[in-house]
């Protein structure tokens, strides 16, 4: 089964501007990690915010819905969806 996953990261705005291209540099790295292992096997970024969607696989939904935390006081944001209710998927 495969999975359409919204990620949005929410940055403080009030990060060092160095900080913010750093995490950036290494989101952008991890992504191209995942994509090339399958992990992702679509990814579409959105316009004007720091989110995306991907297609992932997986026997259920395991990833979580809501906020995660993540580097230097960041948080993530997660929505997953069966790729079954989407366009986007497939």
């Amino acid at each position: 089964m495969e999975f359409l996953v919204e990620i949005e990261v929410l940055v403080p705005p009030l990060m060092e501007k160095s900080d913010r291209d750093r995490l950036i540099e290494a989101e952008r790295v991890r992504g191209r990690e995942l994509t090339a292992e399958g992990i992702i096997r679509a990814i579409w970024r959105i316009p004007g915010r720091f989110a995306r969607f991907g297609v992932y696989p997986g026997a259920s939904r395991t990833a979580q819905s809501g906020p995660a935390r993540t580097r230097r006081s960041c948080t993530k944001q997660f929505r997953v969806f069966p790729c079954g209710h989407s366009r986007m998927c497939g």
